[in-house]
């Protein structure tokens, strides 16, 4: 009797620990995000995040996943006070962390916003007097500030999944989407539709890396990546390159082959929110992080002693976001500003776009009363007949037109 009840206790200790075992902080986000981004279930996706946040703290990375999620749940569902209430503790409490991913960054800047109740008194910003200039390709230019201009925008019938990470033309006119949440199996660079059904432009697939190690090139080269955030890119002849956002390590990829899978690392940098190869220098990749748009061949060229900065702006607690480089003397750029050089928490985000040859620069206004909070991923079309982005507070993907100031088209003919 004594050895019967010593193997049911150790049944019993055993099935308590592969209970345990199956609600790690990983396995319940995983759980929620499958209810949440491929059943469409919110509100059974909410009580798992809140489950993460609540019994587990002492793991961050999944805290803040799952609360910047849960925000995204309570919004699909109307509930936009909590949702906002998810965005002031993130903004509260994890600040720094929020800092290093985009779609969060838009996500608390949203909220942070809409509590003002004008939705943004943005003429009081201040950056006029915080941007002392502009560094452009090798040049120092300082700018004068020429007030805000008109932003026309115009809904297009395109579908992509969710918040993407990024957007590009294919040559021949396709729109491309990148979308991923970080450490996760959510991890997509397809084509957009008007149906949702995507077609993948490359098959990548998320593995699960121990903490301190680094992900050999040959699983990066059969598209297995430990995360994944970031933008996309494709040249002249339609090949596709993209980068992991703002996770580190980091690197810019490029796709040789689509079935079978082949990637090729071609540069290692620490973030990038852009990619873009502009029109007026196909040879080369402009990517965008938060201290400037710098400049990458397109093959894995050796490191080069010159500075392979293209712009940046000059300024005391300025950082930069998203960008668009309509032709090589004009460029978009959402922007930080920061109120304070200790107080990290206080900014404005602002999209202003940038002339070299007039030395000026204008605030976008999203109607004529406000500017923008931050265009999001940004692309514009190899004829330059179209610039689009993505409209975080309508969740649609809009083509844009700029007021009072040369067109595209004739931009990128420059």
């Amino acid at each position: 009797m004594k050895a019967l009840a010593g193997i049911m206790s150790l049944v019993v200790l055993l099935g308590a620990a592969c209970a345990a075992e199956l609600n790690t902080p990983e396995q319940l986000y995983q759980k929620a995000l499958h209810l949440e981004t491929a059943k469409a279930d919110y509100q059974g996706a909410i009580p798992i995040y809140a489950t993460i946040i609540s019994n587990h703290e002492q793991n961050a990375a999944f805290t803040i996943k799952a609360l910047y999620r849960q925000g995204v749940c309570y919004e699909k569902i109307g509930q936009s006070e909590k949702a906002a209430e998810c965005a002031r503790q993130l903004a509260r409490d994890y600040a720094s962390f929020v800092k290093q991913n985009t779609e969060m960054e838009l996500f608390v800047e949203k909220y942070r916003s809409s509590e003002s109740g004008d939705d943004h008194a943005r003429q009081n910003v201040g950056f006029p007097q915080k941007i002392e200039g502009v560094w452009w390709d090798g040049d120092f230019l300082p700018l004068s500030y020429r007030g805000a201009i008109k932003v026309v925008e115009t809904p297009i019938r395109l579908l992509v999944r969710s918040g993407p990470c990024g957007l590009a033309f294919h040559p021949d006119g396709r729109i491309a989407f990148s979308e991923g949440q970080g450490c996760n199996e959510n991890m997509l660079i397809a084509y957009g539709s008007a149906n949702g059904n995507f077609d993948p432009v490359v098959d990548i697939k998320y593995v699960n890396i121990k903490d301190g190690q680094n992900p050999s090139a040959a699983l990066e080269n059969q598209g297995f990546f430990w995360s994944f955030n970031g933008p996309l890119a494709f040249n002249a002849d339609g090949t596709c390159y993209f980068s992991l956002g703002s996770c580190n390590p980091n690197g810019i990829y490029k796709i040789t082959s689509s079935k079978p899978v082949k990637i090729e690392k071609l540069h290692s940098i620490e973030s990038a929110s852009s990619l873009q190869v502009p029109v007026f220098d196909k040879s080369c990749l402009y990517s965008t992080s938060w201290n400037g748009i710098f400049r990458y061949a397109l093959t894995a060229a050796p490191a080069s002693t010159k500075s392979n900065l293209w712009f940046s702006i000059s300024g005391d607690g300025i950082l930069m976001s998203h960008s668009l480089i309509i032709s090589s003397t004009r460029v978009v750029v959402d922007a930080l500003i920061f109120k304070s050089s200790t107080e990290k928490r206080d900014y404005d985000m602002v999209t202003l776009i940038f002339d070299k040859e007039q030395k000026a620069y204008w605030s976008l206004l999203a109607d004529r009363s406000r500017p923008t909070a931050g265009f999001g991923p940004m692309a514009i079309s190899w004829d330059g007949k179209q610039m689009i982005h993505f409209n975080s507070k309508a969740n649609t993907i809009n083509g844009f037109s700029l007021e009072g100031i040369i067109q595209p088209v004739a931009a990128c003919g420059q």
